[in-house]
């Protein structure tokens, strides 16, 4: 019978670590620039957005006011992507590699079983 497999959590452990790559100073810098400029962008078309829902709205446009409401639901998940998301998806790797390597042990595992059991 085969072992228990132990839990891929405590194999995969990597830590999110700036100062293990040579230049990371750098890229670290540049993907703090790209996120201010896209928490810019996002507020920039927000205050875009809703001023052209209020001033349509007010001339009883409603094509253009359902467009500026489009606009500012954009805005406000290109807000809540810059603000949140990629941390979020960026620290997610582990648990990704660890989920399918956990899966991929227990089909071994089954595939083995199974194996034995043609056999005996």
């Amino acid at each position: 019978m085969p072992s228990p497999t132990p839990d891929p959590g405590g194999w995969i452990s990597a830590p999110p670590d700036p100062s293990g790559l040579p230049g990371s100073d750098q890229i670290l810098v540049i993907l703090g620039g790209v996120r201010w400029a896209a928490l810019a962008a996002c507020l920039i078309a927000l205050v875009i957005g809703a001023a052209t829902w209020a001033f349509s709205s007010h001339q009883g446009n409603p094509y253009w006011a359902s467009r500026a409401k489009v606009g500012v639901l954009g805005a406000v998940v290109g807000l809540r992507v810059s603000l949140g998301l990629s941390a979020a998806l960026m620290c997610a790797g582990t648990a990704i590699v660890a989920l399918y390597l956990a899966i991929g042990m227990r089909r071994a595992r089954r595939e083995s079983v199974h194996a034995q059991n043609v056999v005996t």
